[in-house]
């Protein structure tokens, strides 16, 4: 039984690796067609974090022009994400993705990945405005090394932004919550300052957001640090989202056995 086992491993992996892209593409082309000009409202964002860069020195105003497209990334993916699971029950699709073989979180993952593609479109257009507005000064004196710390931050914040998805259906969070979570996720992620210019007594807070490990390591980064330091940060930072990323898949099971038990995702 042992080599039966063994032998469909590939072949799972394979039918959750076409989950993800089937999703991601189907999710992909929805947002396409309803995404209209919802990229102007975060203009204003873009805005205020590049007057923050005007005559800024070029470290502070590469910090910034990272710093607001993990801003944008964040507030689309964490509140679009959020709401994924109860937007697919609301579309009458959560029984059918539930019975799947992939999973009801494998099918959700890849339309989380597509949302957070359409933020990073968003969010290189604001970072444009703030380099932009700062004269262009710009520093990036370890490229490969910048580039690897951009891609860990990206990740950490997929993971934090799907967590809330079952989430907030498994605590029966308030319709509000998420005007609660994006300042939130902002300061503690330490997008628009670093988490050290927090107040002592806040900082830990921070320890447990994979994001302001990634943050920590792109101003090491942009400070020109060794590589084992900034590494450090990286494993710090992708720890932390695979723990986000179990809590997700706990929270999923819990959703699936309240809808197989109970007929609801509340267990009511």
């Amino acid at each position: 039984m042992i080599p039966l086992a063994s032998s469909h491993r590939p072949l799972l992996r394979l039918g959750l690796l076409y989950t993800i892209l089937g999703s991601y593409r189907q999710s992909a082309t929805e947002g396409a067609r309803s995404r209209n000009l919802r990229w102007l409202q975060r203009i204003p964002m873009a805005i205020v974090w590049g007057w923050f860069a005007v005559h800024a020195d070029p470290a502070v105003a590469t910090y910034l022009t990272i710093g607001v497209f993990f801003a944008v990334v964040w507030f689309e993916a964490v509140f679009v994400m959020g709401f994924s699971l109860t937007g697919e029950a609301f579309q009458g699709m959560i029984e059918v993705e539930i019975t799947s073989p992939s999973g009801l979180m494998t099918v959700l993952f890849g339309k989380g990945l597509a949302t957070a593609a359409d933020a990073a479109r968003t969010g290189l257009m604001s970072s444009a405005i703030v380099a932009i507005m700062s004269g262009l000064a710009i520093q990036i004196p370890q490229p490969p090394t910048f580039v690897a710390s951009l891609v860990v931050a990206f990740v950490a914040l997929i993971a934090t932004s799907f967590v809330f998805a079952p989430l907030i259906v498994v605590v029966g969070g308030a319709a509000g919550f998420y005007n609660a979570i994006r300042p939130f996720g902002i300061v503690f992620g330490g997008f628009l300052f670093p988490i050290s210019r927090l107040p002592e007594t806040l900082q830990p807070i921070s320890w447990f957001v994979p994001a302001a490990w990634s943050m920590n390591a792109m101003i090491l980064t942009i400070q020109g640090a060794p590589l084992p330091d900034v590494a450090a940060h990286w494993v710090a930072a992708l720890a932390l989202s695979a723990v986000y990323l179990l809590i997700a898949w706990w929270c999923f099971k819990v959703v699936e056995k309240r809808i197989l038990i109970h007929g609801s995702m509340t267990g009511a």
